[in-house]
């Protein structure tokens, strides 16, 4: 076997310069590619987090109400918030198809100080567009023969939650999720918060819900609404920008009224007495024996019976 001369370099073990600059840019590129996911999985987990915020807060709220509302046997009331909530839903989806949705999107490429004159005259709109919004939460309350003052201070809530999402969409443009998250906890959890402090002083009622709610997210808009930088923008501007998202956000829009129809085809729940209960479960119906009427979660009764029914083969019997 033949050994290179001393002094010189064996050229069949080195790798041809194509491919050296071929790997070369490959682990620059693969590099990169790292350096970015990385970034967007640290942006990932802010925005992970302020959705499980907004998740659990409402959440927590809803079990909290429920809970209380029972242990004072005015299931009615809870009755009464959903009655609101849905309907503020609804004018929550059609101002976030005119007005998140155009922000969001044209937010996205501009610079902050752009970005914080879009903010403004969103709010501004949302702001004109809200008297119309609350006039159909007010018809609302008063159809379903609550007081005056719930459906005033839902129709408040209405707005500062508007105003709140805008802001809060507007830094989400930015990947802005760690600011995002302080202003949800303030708006969500301090919702919930708020409830259980009402709870334990044994002051809380469907006014004091809603007045919580405006409390909450009126904070959560100022400390929001502080870190996009909001300016004065011209009434002049009002038009185009309904132009604009009216052109961007029209189908946005039609189908969340259409959701409408999903939700009026969802399945109904409906509060019952232990009196009908009683009735649906008679002994000329069910066997005296087998008939099982307990409460359930101190909100609701749990049925059960074996139907009465002669005609059937012996040993076989139809549960109810």
């Amino acid at each position: 076997m033949l050994s290179p001369t001393p002094g010189t370099v064996d050229k069949s073990c080195e790798m041809p310069t194509g491919w050296s600059k071929v790997l070369g840019r490959g682990r620059q590129r693969g590099t990169q590619i790292a350096s970015v996911l990385w970034s967007d999985s640290r942006r990932s987990v802010w925005a992970v987090a302020d959705q499980a915020v907004v998740s659990l807060g409402n959440f927590a709220v809803n079990i909290l109400l429920a809970r209380y509302f029972a242990r004072q046997h005015d299931v009615a009331a809870l009755g009464a918030y959903f009655i609101l909530i849905e309907p503020m839903l609804l004018l929550n989806s059609i101002q976030a198809a005119m007005v998140v949705y155009p922000l969001t999107v044209r937010g996205a490429v501009l610079d902050a100080p752009a970005l914080g004159r879009l903010t403004s005259l969103s709010l501004l709109v949302t702001l004109l567009a809200w008297p119309v919004l609350a006039m159909g939460l007010l018809l609302t309350s008063l159809i379903a023969g609550m007081e005056l003052a719930v459906g005033l201070w839902a129709a408040a809530a209405l707005l500062l939650w508007q105003m709140q999402e805008t802001v809060r969409r507007a830094l989400m443009a930015h990947l802005r999720f760690r600011v995002t998250l302080i202003g949800d906890c303030i708006g969500y959890a301090g919702l919930a918060a708020a409830v259980v402090v009402l709870a334990g002083n044994g002051r809380l009622s469907l006014p004091a819900v809603f007045q919580a709610m405006a409390l909450t997210m009126g904070v959560s808009t100022l400390a929001l609404g502080w870190r996009v930088g909001l300016h004065h923008v011209p009434a002049t501007q009002i038009i185009p920008f309904l132009r604009q998202s009216w052109g961007m956000g029209r189908w946005i829009l039609a189908g969340n009224v259409l959701n409408v129809f999903d939700k009026l085809n969802a399945p109904q729940t409906r509060f019952t007495t232990l009196g009908t209960c009683h009735k649906w479960f008679n002994p000329s119906r069910f066997e005296p024996e087998s008939i099982s009427i307990r409460r359930y979660a101190g909100v609701s009764y749990s049925l059960s019976g074996t139907k009465r029914q002669a005609s059937l083969p012996l040993g076989q019997g139809n549960e109810a």
